[in-house]
């Protein structure tokens, strides 16, 4: 039986992918095709960047590497790499970029880029926007849907 290629690759400093893909299983469950290569402070920069280059090597071509940072380290090796092996390369990783990435069945570049753009919220303000159209005597709570409340207080 063959072993899937690798759609998705994060690169990020320390563990921070890790902790993304955890808090995404949280809501997904399980996750395939994925690989986490956290560049820590023992590695050098020709460990990190061939440990990279084995993953790239098998991965699917329309697949995504995810970067945490642009201009840093873990960007400059997957541009680099990505170009070389024609893999897409996305900065600036988040939540819903990634959830976009793993729902779907067939990865939109594009539509996976938006989404991480989309998911930038300045949450005060979007609050505050809904209470302006609901009216304030809606929200002296907000109930998670696990059922914990939280209460909003005076103004």
């Amino acid at each position: 039986m063959e072993k899937e290629k690798v759609k998705f690759l994060l690169l990020t400093h320390g563990n921070c992918g890790e902790y993304l893909i955890a808090g995404i299983r949280m809501i997904l469950g399980k996750i395939n095709n994925t690989h986490v290569l956290s560049l820590l402070p023992e590695n050098t920069f020709e460990e990190y960047y061939r440990k990279v280059e084995d993953v790239i090597g098998v991965m699917d071509k329309k697949g995504i590497i995810f970067t945490d940072i642009f201009g840093g380290t873990t960007t400059n090796i997957a541009i680099k790499l990505g170009y070389q092996y024609n893999v897409k390369v996305c900065s600036g990783v988040n939540v819903p970029m990634l959830l976009e990435a793993f729902l779907e069945k067939e990865t939109d570049f594009e539509k996976v880029m938006e989404e991480g753009k989309n998911g930038i919220k300045d949450a005060i303000l979007e609050f505050k926007e809904s209470i302006k159209k609901k009216g304030d005597h809606e929200y002296k709570e907000i109930v998670h849907p696990k059922g914990y409340k939280f209460n909003l207080g005076e103004k």
